[in-house]
């Protein structure tokens, strides 16, 4: 029991830092499509920005066949 527990706190926080690193790596994207004065590139990638950082703040966000067994 305790080494299924160690894996899914392994998994969760696998998860948490991969979407960390996407929201970083977007803020950059985000920041040359602005350079550039694209206007609607920007605001997707913003969004794209915020549900990485909502992914990795979220305590016990997995994916919705975790949360709703009847989804899949």
């Amino acid at each position: 029991m305790a080494s299924l527990q160690n894996s899914d706190l392994s998994n969760q926080r696998s998860r948490t830092e991969a979407a960390e690193y996407i929201a970083l790596e977007l803020g950059r994207l985000m920041r040359m499509a602005s350079a550039h004065r694209f206007t609607l590139l920007p605001y997707l990638i913003d969004m794209a920005v915020l549900e990485a950082w909502r992914e990795a703040t979220e305590p016990n966000n997995g994916s919705i066949a975790e949360r709703d067994p009847d989804a899949a």
